[in-house]
């Protein structure tokens, strides 16, 4: 598994900010898995008081901590998505991306296509 996977949410500014701080504040609760992730931040604008949080980060040291955080970003995508759907890019250090829009009819196969990712499989048949 890539030790590494950046979660960008496909919205605009204000609504993926709001995504990426509500996967890290699941993260948060969770005391085994708060060590795996981190909001990558931008740069606060000029007059503002601080950057909207642009991407989530699972990073974790060991293989099992990092299929947890995939695992555990699962179970909130699966939250999410019954509100309405979400639409992200994930992408790993080497620079691969993948992305994925899951609603409740396509959940099952977006969790498959992500996880594949994560494992460095190809999720849709490209390598």
């Amino acid at each position: 598994m890539t030790a590494q996977l950046t979660i960008t949410f496909q919205a605009p500014p204000e609504e993926a900010d709001q995504l990426a701080r509500e996967v890290s504040d699941w993260y948060e609760d969770d005391e085994e898995l708060r060590p795996t992730v981190r909001l990558v931040m931008a740069e606060a604008e000029s007059g503002k008081m601080g950057g909207l949080a642009t991407a989530v980060e699972l990073v974790g040291a060991v293989e099992p901590l990092l299929t947890a955080a995939v695992g555990a970003f699962g179970y909130w995508l699966g939250q999410r998505v019954s509100a309405r759907p979400v639409s992200f890019e994930v992408t790993r250090p080497d620079g691969s991306s993948r992305k994925i829009t899951a609603t409740e009819g396509t959940l099952d196969d977006a969790l498959r296509r992500f996880e594949e990712f994560a494992d460095d499989q190809p999720a849709d048949g490209t390598p």
